[in-house]
């Protein structure tokens, strides 16, 4: 009977390092997926960047324009 039990305590240790090790790999696969999303998403954004820099400048000169039309209009009235 003791060696029956001895077996089943090691069986349950082995279990338990073969599911921590699972895990682990699991969770290093992750960690390796998630920090070339990161690289990808920055690599992305330095791409954009001038763009969305252009499209504010862009959006800045309409709004000056159409300000300064609006003040010719109200000078012409008077």
């Amino acid at each position: 009977m003791g060696l029956f039990k001895s077996s089943d305590k090691e069986k349950s240790v082995q279990r338990d390092i073969d599911a921590v090790t699972a895990n682990r790999d699991r969770l290093s696969a992750k960690l390796t997926e998630a920090e070339q999303a990161t690289a990808r998403h920055a690599a992305s954004a330095n791409r954009t960047e001038p763009y969305e820099e252009q499209m504010a400048g862009e959006a800045i000169r309409l709004i000056c324009r159409t300000r300064s039309r609006e003040r010719l209009r109200l000078r012409c009235r008077l």
